[in-house]
């Protein structure tokens, strides 16, 4: 028996102009693993995630996560987060004043 999956996604396909940054991408994640997604410049990474988070639509495939179903990054509101290799936090800030603006950002009530 197999682990159910935190992310599935079949036949991703993403193309930006002639660069085709995606060529049918199948990837099973499952959940309460650690997972890496490594890989040389311009082989989609980026793109993955940014069609993970909602912040791309994929010009072909499915992505599922915590199946779910059909893709709704706004059904997962609070579910899940990324943090960009190139995001920067306020050095005024302590961790706890961090987390706890996430938090909000994912609607979580103060009390949480």
């Amino acid at each position: 028996m197999s682990a159910a999956a935190a992310v599935k996604i079949a036949g991703l396909r993403k193309r930006f102009g002639k660069f085709e940054a995606l060529r049918g991408l199948d990837l099973v994640v499952p959940r309460g693993s650690v997972f890496g997604l490594i890989g040389p410049n311009g082989a989609g990474k980026t793109t993955t995630f940014s069609i993970l988070g909602g912040f791309l639509r994929p010009d072909a495939g499915t992505v599922d996560i915590l199946d779910g179903g059909p893709f709704d990054p706004h059904r997962l509101k609070g579910r899940l987060g990324a943090m960009p290799q190139d995001a920067l936090l306020g050095g005024q800030l302590r961790c706890r004043e961090h987390v706890e603006h996430f938090a909000r950002l994912s609607g979580l009530p103060a009390a949480a």
